[in-house]
């Protein structure tokens, strides 16, 4: 009988604590929508902050020997210690939101602050901003590039992350102080919460995206409304060219839309020039290593002490990147060659010194690679869909391409 009980009693008690933590959990899930998505929401990644930590504890118990590390506990606990007083808490879900009206590359995300002059610190210590300004409700902040601004008062604080430098103040204060926020009789507010997945993204037009990490995999799901100015062609024939690639993608899709030249080093790029010559179907892999021989400058010292520069030739190891293009490859190529971005048909050095490309042609193919000793075998490869992504992390992992 008093075994009984005490299973009873241990029953009752795992229960109760279950229940708790299932509140609690709901709790926390609730308060992360208040308040922390703009009414003019356009499109938004929706990060299940709870859920992908649930996941992580779960399979850390089925599969401890990859989780648990003692120097790594230990280095961590240090961390937690250094960085508890930060000023913010981590919601149940982590929202990034473009505005409409603002630029597509424009992101905002809301956090909750419990101490505002413990936040400002770790601002300064953690992320090196200097630049503040006290404003008539909140509080200013921006990184050196600009390219980060925040706004805070003792409550809420709002990240913009800003690569246009764009103005949102505006945003600022209809976050801030106006709480225009989206609210629950909002059809979008109900099709992002009904998103349960670790990563979500959802436009307003419902085009959705999802990630989810399921016992070391990573599962990608989405269905998009094709725009007006994208083309699928018709043939999707391209080459593959290794059966054992440990990363392999594939695209079929063209823009019909206008675009504006790039600049890269002071490189003007016509995309409407290469657009035209591009027949939308594109195939990567990357599989295994191979040499280049590469120039590094030294200095040595000749015979009256003077600093002389000299070049010298190493072999280095670098991953082996095959890429295929469906084009008219003659007129691509001669544009290319024709502003130096292709030079003795290697990709011009100075625009992508990471990696040397060989780049060869065929009727309506261009192939680039790395590979620069041995010719590559090219496999014909056929698919119906738009998009393709293989990644094996365990072949990236043996091979220690990066």
């Amino acid at each position: 009988m008093k075994i009984k009980k005490i299973v009873l009693r241990a029953a009752i008690i795992i229960s109760v604590l279950l229940l708790f933590l299932k509140g609690f959990l709901m709790y926390r899930n609730y308060m992360s929508y208040q308040g922390t998505i703009h009414k003019n929401v356009n499109q938004i990644i929706k990060i299940k902050v709870d859920k992908i930590v649930s996941t992580i504890a779960f399979n850390a118990l089925k599969n401890p020997v990859y989780y648990y590390n003692d120097k790594e506990s230990e280095n961590d606990s240090i961390v937690d210690k250094k960085e508890q007083n930060k000023g913010f808490n981590i919601p149940a879900n982590i929202f990034l939101f473009t505005v409409k009206g603002k630029s597509e590359t424009t992101f905002f995300s809301v956090l909750n602050i419990n101490n505002k002059d413990n936040f400002k610190n770790y601002l300064i210590n953690q992320f090196k901003i200097k630049s503040f300004s006290e404003q008539q409700n909140f509080t200013k902040a921006t990184t050196k590039d600009q390219k980060i601004n925040l706004a805070f008062n003792k409550d809420k604080c709002v990240i913009a992350f800003n690569p246009s430098k764009e103005k949102v103040e505006d945003i600022f204060t209809d976050l801030l102080v106006k709480n225009n926020t989206l609210i629950s009789d909002n059809p979008f507010w109900q099709t992002i919460k009904n998103q349960n997945n670790h990563i979500s993204y959802i436009s307003s037009n419902l085009n959705q995206l999802s990630i989810n990490f399921i016992d070391g995999e990573i599962d990608i799901n989405g269905q998009f409304k094709q725009a007006s100015h994208l083309v699928i062609p018709a043939n999707k024939f391209n080459y593959k060219f290794s059966d054992s690639s440990s990363v392999s993608m594939f695209l079929n899709l063209k823009t019909i839309k206008n675009h504006k030249p790039i600049n890269i080093k002071n490189q003007v790029i016509d995309l409407d020039s290469l657009n035209t010559y591009y027949n939308g179907n594109f195939y990567a892999e990357i599989s295994g290593k191979t040499s280049q021989i590469d120039s590094i400058i030294t200095y040595t010292y000749n015979d009256d002490f003077e600093k002389v520069e000299t070049l010298t030739a190493v072999k280095k190891d670098v991953p082996e990147i095959n890429i295929n293009l469906n084009a008219n490859s003659k007129e691509f190529v001669r544009y290319l060659n024709r502003i130096s971005v292709v030079k003795d048909n290697m990709i011009n050095k100075n625009l992508f010194p990471l990696y040397q490309f060989q780049i060869d042609t065929l009727s309506q193919q261009i192939l680039l690679s790395t590979n620069l000793q041995n010719s590559i075998t090219k496999k014909p490869f056929n698919n119906s869909a738009v998009f393709g992504l293989l990644v094996d992390f365990d072949k990236l992992k043996k091979q220690n391409l990066f």
